[in-house]
């Protein structure tokens, strides 16, 4: 084994640790639940509409606002469409929203960051004042003003969201970056007349994959919910869609008058899916950075 390939093994958690930590990370009873509801969540997105009771966009006007009871678990909203069928076929729309988002943001924020953090100097400038004004615009008004010009849908709205958050990406892998060209494996790797687009791709890019998987698992939850904030104002998923953000906004109006389900299961089937891609997320970090300790 050349120095250079033992600096680069060296600068990577082993595959036996990393393994380990992760099996002490799912003792963790949150960890745990966490990751069953993601599952849970990714089965009904496949299968939903194989195993849900009733149709999700047929009306029953004659079973509208009915609570939840044995033959509608979850009740029925003001068109007497049955809320459990609605909201396991959600799940799809969600999981689709989160992928569309991930898929646009990743790679170029990663990329921006990565060219920034390694060449510095101008490009390191241009780049970064570039993403400074990207992020001078809340990112769900970003994502409102891209949904609007490319026509509101869940596909344009998804790719609106992933547009916004490119910068969270470029700014935290470019200070990713700028950290792993300080370290020791990275400088004896220079020491040794390692071209740069080697060091690049053998040292730099594998190490950047702890902080971009983290952020994929915060962006996920990130992006349900500011997909359930356009819905709110029209631009995310349009009627009949069974989308957990349209679900809330169109039930809201109707909780003060007793029927509290249509808006409220909904809204916790957002909120529990957010909080596990987050706790996934945390794990990742732990799992993947040899300097956490468990």
């Amino acid at each position: 084994m050349t120095l250079e390939a033992a600096a680069a093994t060296a600068s990577r958690p082993s595959r036996s640790r990393s393994v380990q930590r992760m099996l002490v990370a799912f003792r963790n009873p949150t960890t745990f639940l966490s990751a069953c509801w993601i599952v849970l969540i990714v089965l009904l997105a496949f299968f939903g509409g194989l195993v849900a009771p009733h149709d999700s966009t047929t009306l029953n006007l004659g079973s509208s606002f009915k609570p939840p009871s044995f033959d509608h678990w979850f009740g029925t909203d003001q068109y007497g469409r049955d809320l459990l069928s609605r909201v396991m076929i959600g799940s799809r729309y969600a999981l689709i929203t989160a992928a569309i988002a991930v898929c646009v943001a990743a790679p170029i924020g990663s990329m921006l960051g990565l060219l920034a953090g390694f060449y510095g100097r101008w490009a390191d400038a241009v780049l970064m004042r570039a993403i400074d004004g990207w992020l001078a615009f809340p990112s769900l008004i970003l994502a409102m003003a891209v949904a609007v010009v490319l026509s509101p849908n869940i596909t344009t709205s998804s790719v609106a969201i992933g547009v916004a958050a490119i910068p969270w990406y470029a700014r935290t892998v470019r200070g990713e970056t700028l950290s792993l060209r300080a370290r020791d494996f990275v400088q004896a790797a220079h020491c040794l007349g390692a071209r740069s687009e080697r060091i690049f791709l053998r040292h730099i890019l594998p190490n950047t994959w702890g902080p971009i998987l983290v952020l994929i698992g915060l962006q996920i939850g990130s992006a349900i919910v500011t997909f359930a904030g356009l819905s709110f104002v029209g631009l995310g998923g349009q009627p009949p869609t069974p989308e957990w953000g349209l679900m809330v906004t169109e039930g809201r109006q109707y909780t003060i008058s007793g029927e509290w389900w249509i808006s409220t299961l909904p809204g916790l089937a957002i909120v529990f899916t957010v909080i596990a891609f987050n706790m996934i997320g945390d794990v990742v970090r732990d799992v993947l950075d040899p300097e956490i300790g468990m």
